[in-house]
């Protein structure tokens, strides 16, 4: 399962999702926290105290009917153990739904930041998923050409992260060790080495928290300007 959200994993999911810059996510954050919907957003935290009250919030979120059956599930098991990160903070813990349902007065992006707060909070009591990847050879006259497959056998942590699961199955045909295949035809490319991506705010962010410069609370603004 994944880490609970810090500041700035928060604004990495919310740009490759949605593409909104750290300091939108930021903004947005904020006026969650106003409203009592999530925790203090400002935080490098990627840990989740039992004394916030984990059954107490699932409770509360199970009173959404798209978290109903979700909710049930996890309130359904003995115990609940979040899966946490290294990343610590004395004064905040990472961030979390308070359990408040948002009121319809909620605009179309505060409502996705508060969704995806909610289903991470959720996943980080779910099980390890299971994947399985094969990768096949195919010798022709000496040569050794190989391919990969991959698809997912159990969900577990990723059925309450929906849709916000990034992962791309690719399901090979059945295959026999041994087994003949036909050759169609053979396409022979030629490719060059590509230099490394531009940094996007994602990158950049990243970029800046592994590097040590600026704080959670002032990285957003930087990118913002040097943007602008």
């Amino acid at each position: 399962p994944p880490f609970p959200f810090d500041l700035g994993t928060l604004q990495n999911e919310a740009y490759n999702l949605f593409k909104y810059t750290p300091r939108r996510t930021m903004s947005i954050a904020q006026q969650l926290y106003l409203n009592a919907l999530i925790s203090y957003p400002r935080t490098d935290s990627q840990k989740l105290p039992s004394t916030i009250g984990y059954k107490m919030i699932l409770k509360n979120l199970s009173k959404a009917e798209e978290y109903k059956r979700l909710t049930s599930e996890l309130l359904a098991q003995q115990t609940l153990r979040p899966n946490e990160g290294k990343k610590d903070d004395p004064a905040h813990p990472a961030i979390y739904p308070t359990g408040n349902l948002p009121e319809k007065g909620l605009e179309t992006s505060q409502r996705k930041i508060w969704d995806l707060v909610a289903r991470r909070f959720m996943s980080v009591f779910g099980e390890s998923a299971v994947k399985q990847s094969m990768k096949v050879c195919l010798a022709v006259d000496g040569h050794h050409f190989y391919f990969d497959g991959r698809r997912i056998l159990t969900e577990a942590w990723m059925h309450y992260y929906e849709p916000y699961v990034r992962f791309e199955e690719v399901i090979l045909p059945p295959i026999k060790e041994g087994q003949p295949v036909n050759i169609k035809r053979i396409v022979l490319e030629s490719l060059l080495t590509e230099p490394p991506s531009r940094y996007n705010p994602s990158s950049l962010l990243r970029e800046m928290e592994e590097t040590g410069i600026g704080t959670k609370a002032t990285r957003a603004d930087t990118i913002q300007t040097l943007y602008d």
